[in-house]
């Protein structure tokens, strides 16, 4: 008498589960696809350097002085995350130029004599 007492129980349970999942799977594949976007960024960071190339920078002397840098690996995940196609010693050397050039420009502004035009 017991086991059909619990086999009922168990039937009944199972039924009540399989509705609710049967119901709400839209809703929780969505919470699937969240929480896959969710991830912990270490998991990323291994699958970035699994699928693009691991230079930093195809100048070897800034490759060397970049390599192994904690920032270097965040800005190259938010480059990748960007969609820029630029690598993290690129964009370290443009944003360097950058700030000479309006140094130049702010320094030219403010001197008469290296005044441009």
């Amino acid at each position: 008498m017991i086991l059909v007492l619990a086999g009922i129980f168990v039937a009944t349970i199972s039924l009540v589960i399989g509705g609710y999942l049967f119901i709400n799977r839209r809703a929780l594949a969505e919470a699937d696809v969240a929480r896959e976007r969710l991830r912990p960024e270490e998991l990323a960071d291994r699958t970035l350097t699994l699928l693009k190339d691991t230079r930093i920078s195809e100048v070897d002397v800034l490759n060397r002085l970049l390599k192994g840098k904690d920032w270097v690996r965040e800005l190259q995940l938010q480059l990748m995350r960007a969609g820029s196609p630029l690598n993290p010693g690129a964009f370290v050397m443009l944003s360097l130029a950058s700030g000479i050039l309006g140094t130049f420009i702010a320094f030219g502004l403010r001197s008469p004599t290296l005044a441009f035009g």
